[in-house]
């Protein structure tokens, strides 16, 4: 993807109207490319692919608050998945930089929408499962299977908090 591509589809499919987002993914993209346009044009394309996928499968506040927040094209779905979950940018760039968010997916084209999961665990220690298209029956027994074992161990509940993917949890 070229640059005056990549800046079009930023105002138009992604309804990106800020100057300064947009060249502050031109210079991230240059800044990890190899030096070559070849290089520089892939990573343009990536992280629009990426973002595309935010726009089909997450709600309008995390995509802005995705393309706000330079990143890795592999990194950019699970940061928005940590957006959805109520993380701050603080917390989703501590992520990036840990190299927790590394290895996420890149979808083969920018019309993709898949299966996301997201499982929240706020105590002892903040934690964030994903499960990237996985069948969501799957992620349910999973679920059930953690709440068994939450039950047996802790003697509580879990809490549900209203969907942000096909189907969340979070353990208190």
């Amino acid at each position: 993807m070229r640059t005056h591509e990549f800046i079009r589809a930023m105002k138009n499919r992604l309804g990106c109207q800020e100057a300064e987002a947009i060249q502050d993914w031109l210079e991230f993209a240059g800044d990890i490319a190899d030096g070559t346009e070849t290089d520089y044009e892939r990573e343009l394309d990536d992280i629009m692919r990426a973002l595309s996928y935010v726009r089909n499968n997450f709600s309008p506040d995390v995509l802005q608050k995705s393309v706000r927040f330079p990143t890795l094209a592999n990194e950019i779905i699970y940061g928005a998945a940590l957006f959805a979950s109520g993380m701050e940018e603080k917390q989703v760039a501590g992520a990036a930089r840990d190299g927790r968010l590394e290895d996420g997916y890149v979808p083969a084209t920018d019309d993709e929408t898949g299966t996301l999961s997201l499982v929240r665990v706020e105590d002892p220690e903040e934690q964030v499962f994903l499960a990237v298209n996985e069948p969501e029956t799957m992620v349910r027994r999973a679920l059930e299977r953690a709440e068994g074992f939450w039950l047996r161990v802790c003697r509580t509940p879990l809490r549900t908090p209203p969907p942000l993917a096909p189907c969340s949890a979070v353990i208190p």
